[in-house]
């Protein structure tokens, strides 16, 4: 990139003794404020599926080496994720960051309540395995035995207010009805039941009024699917309980209502990335010229 051109070289010691020219990338230029609002400055830009900065740049200025004033006109720190990203790309972002599966849980006595435990501060990395019942015609309550070899995954993420679990590192395929167990210690007690299970990425996000491409409102999902003016009646509040909830409604019937799943959020944070602002041809020299001035200065 361009970019790293206008930057001086300064010397640095290698380990051996010897001496190198290195760019000094530690300097930092922004625009000011003004520059980014004055409307004459820029032209709004919509990125077509695939296209790069590259691209853009040599679309408006015949030259691909502008790419750099591009991504800091828009304060895009990131040239890889902060452009949209193809259709394919994103595909296949999505089915990595949500590769496992989504388990939702509740109380291990089997009470259909909102998941609650105070030993359940799970973590990024924690083991979680299902378990079985062995002898239970000797012993009252059989023995609990983990399904550590056919059975075992790690936790990605554990949403509270949605009682849910994502996995990764998974080994076998978790099923509904199934006891869960974590495994972070010898004697570690948490324990859960797996209410409902959905690929990572089909599983909700959030709860919405719409379901549109611009979204609507999110809902809360501990409270009564909202009435004709989008207002929720929370949960414990004028006889609204658990079983009158949204969660309730999507984790034991199923209702995907008001459902955006992984999937779509993924969708419209990409989608939300394609309007940009290109400065115009006129001010792109200007720019190049400064900065080279500002980070160039020894």
């Amino acid at each position: 990139m361009a970019y790293f051109d206008k930057f001086p070289t300064t010397s640095y010691v290698n380990p051996d003794g010897q001496r190198s020219g290195v760019k000094d990338t530690l300097r930092r230029a922004i625009f000011a404020n003004e520059s980014l609002l004055q409307r004459s400055n820029y032209a709004e830009y919509t990125i077509r599926d695939g296209e790069t900065p590259d691209m853009i740049s040599q679309r408006f200025f015949d030259d691909p080496n502008y790419n750099w004033i591009i991504l800091l006109f828009n304060e895009a720190l990131d040239p890889f994720y902060s452009f949209p990203l193809s259709t394919n790309s994103l595909e296949r972002y999505v089915n990595k960051k949500y590769s496992g599966q989504c388990l939702f849980i509740g109380n291990s006595d089997d009470t259909v309540a909102p998941f609650f435990d105070s030993t359940a501060s799970l973590q990024e990395g924690d083991s979680l395995s299902t378990t079985r019942r062995e002898f239970e015609n000797i012993v009252s309550g059989g023995i609990e035995k983990f399904n550590s070899e056919t059975k075992v995954g790690r936790v990605k993420y554990f949403n509270t207010a949605l009682s849910q679990i994502q996995l990764t590192e998974q080994t076998g395929v978790f099923e509904t009805g199934e006891n869960l167990a974590r495994r972070k210690w010898l004697l570690d007690p948490f324990r859960a039941k797996i209410r409902k299970v959905v690929a990572g990425d089909q599983a909700v996000h959030h709860f919405e009024t719409d379901k549109g491409a611009t979204g609507g409102i999110v809902l809360d999902p501990l409270a009564s699917p909202p009435g004709a003016d989008n207002i929720q009646t929370p949960i414990h509040t004028d006889g609204i309980n658990y079983s009158d909830t949204i969660l309730h409604n999507y984790i034991e019937n199923d209702d995907a209502t008001y459902v955006v799943t992984n999937a779509e959020y993924e969708r419209r944070v990409n989608e939300s990335k394609r309007r940009i602002r290109v400065p115009s041809a006129s001010v792109v020299q200007d720019i190049n010229r400064e900065f080279s001035n500002i980070v160039g200065n020894q």
